[in-house]
């Protein structure tokens, strides 16, 4: 197969072009040519765009001019470093029963994964083993929901990701227990470039089935790397499905990642972010709603201290009559941290009946943290409910008055009022070992040492 050489058309595309003509000529050259094409549309499009900048509505108070400046070694074959079994084991969550895949750099690890015991008629297996053995799953899907033309991010994961994750349930089967995902991102040797990683998810859920999804993404300690992610969910009619997400990155990591579903009738989508980590994070969240009486829910939860930037971009696409759409996002931020949350729900005019609610608050603990909230409806239907709303402000000192009458000390009496603010959107999560995990989180950061 001849490979089509792309021109470098400035100075800080030639890493990204160069690596890409090299892994389409060795690494990728026995592919099927309709998955390079699609890496080639990603890598014209990044070519094109490059990285999004503040001028850029959409990225306006996000500014990724860190990774533009920073030179990475793109990992997109086997991972520089394989941790053993029990480093992975102390990344799952404690308690939480679940089959358990590993991502290392975005490449599957069948030998730190274990997923004994999954029922007949649900896949879980690596993304290049897909490609190759069920090409009718994958190529009518793959990039169809997260185009390359959306985001020079996405067409960036497109042209690079060299593996991921392919998780298939079939009609009316129901996953008693979740999959969790530990998503491990590894340096390599000393002196090396930073890591950039692109894994990819695709998950499909035929009609009245059912699937929970707990990720973890984690990384060195300590250390620079970038993850750039890219998920695509496909929920049947009458199917369900649970993303968690908790991202807990290094604070000199660096966390993009695209997460869009596609909901037909009856069908239903959660999602809970939770960013806790990454010193710049930015999560695209898409649900589109384009079967009748789908419903989608966003939850999430952003904790920024030092210098963090957490960014969450939100869309409710209504495409359909009768559908509902939830949203709610906290942000708590302190020290010279910044939150972003911009959420659109757009309403179809052929979407009557709609039913859609967003939330976003937020706590600023410093003088010195800054939140930027942009709730947006775009509405072109006339029989529809649908609510905004969104507040940045500090703790009530009424509230701290009040505790602190019942014989509460100011600093018992904060702390209170945080973990009560965190846990409007915790408790919306239904496995408690991930609910501890997250309390712990909020009392490192939050609670008073004496």
């Amino acid at each position: 197969m001849m490979s089509t050489t792309l021109p470098t058309e400035s100075k800080e595309m030639h890493p990204y072009t160069e690596r890409f003509n090299q892994l389409e000529a060795s690494e990728w050259a026995l592919d099927p040519s309709w998955l390079n094409q699609l890496r080639r549309a990603g890598i014209a499009h990044f070519a094109e765009k490059g990285i999004p900048s503040i001028r850029e509505e959409e990225y306006r108070f996000t500014n990724l001019k860190p990774i533009e400046n920073q030179t990475f070694d793109f990992c997109c074959g086997a991972p520089v470093a394989d941790p053993g079994v029990s480093q992975v084991q102390g990344f799952c969550f404690d308690q939480l029963d679940a089959y358990r895949v590993v991502l290392v750099n975005g490449q599957f690890s069948k030998d730190l994964s274990d997923l004994s015991g999954l029922p007949e008629g649900c896949i879980v297996e690596s993304l290049n083993e897909a490609v190759r053995n069920r090409e009718d799953l994958v190529q009518g899907r793959l990039g169809t929901q997260v185009k390359v033309d959306q985001s020079s991010l996405a067409a960036l994961n497109t042209a690079f990701f060299g593996d991921g994750l392919f998780i298939h349930v079939k009609k009316n089967l129901i996953l008693e227990k979740p999959i969790q995902i530990i998503q491990l991102t590894a340096n390599g040797d000393e002196g090396s470039n930073p890591v950039a990683s692109h894994p990819r998810l695709l998950a499909i859920a035929e009609s009245g089935a059912s699937f929970s999804l707990v990720e973890r993404c984690v990384g060195d300690r300590d250390t620079a790397y970038w993850v750039n992610s890219v998920s695509e969910f496909f929920v049947a009619p009458n199917a369900s499905v649970e993303h968690l997400k908790v991202q807990e990155e290094s604070l000199q990591a660096y966390h993009t990642a695209a997460i869009q579903a596609y909901l037909e009738q009856d069908a239903r989508f959660t999602s809970h972010s939770m960013a806790v980590g990454a010193g710049i994070s930015r999560n695209d969240i898409h649900s589109i709603l384009d079967g009748k009486n789908s419903e989608a829910v966003l939850n999430g939860l952003y904790l920024g201290q030092k210098n963090q930037l957490v960014d969450h971009h939100t869309l409710m696409d209504h495409k359909q009559p009768n559908c509902n759409s939830h949203e709610y996002y906290h942000g708590i931020l302190t020290d010279d941290s910044r939150g972003v949350f911009n959420g659109k729900i757009y309403v179809h005019q052929i979407a009557q009946k709609t039913d859609a609610i967003q939330n976003s608050r937020n706590l600023v603990l410093s003088d010195r943290a800054t939140v930027n909230s942009k709730p947006q409806l775009e509405i072109f239907a006339d029989d529809v409910r649908c609510t905004h709303g969104a507040t940045i402000g500090q703790l009530d000192e009424d509230s701290v008055f009040y505790l602190r009458a019942r014989g509460i000390n100011e600093a018992r009496a904060r702390r209170m009022l945080i973990h009560a603010f965190a846990s409007d959107v915790v408790d919306r999560i239904p496995y408690q070992a991930v609910k501890d995990y997250l309390e712990n989180i909020l009392a490192d950061r939050f609670d008073p040492k004496d």
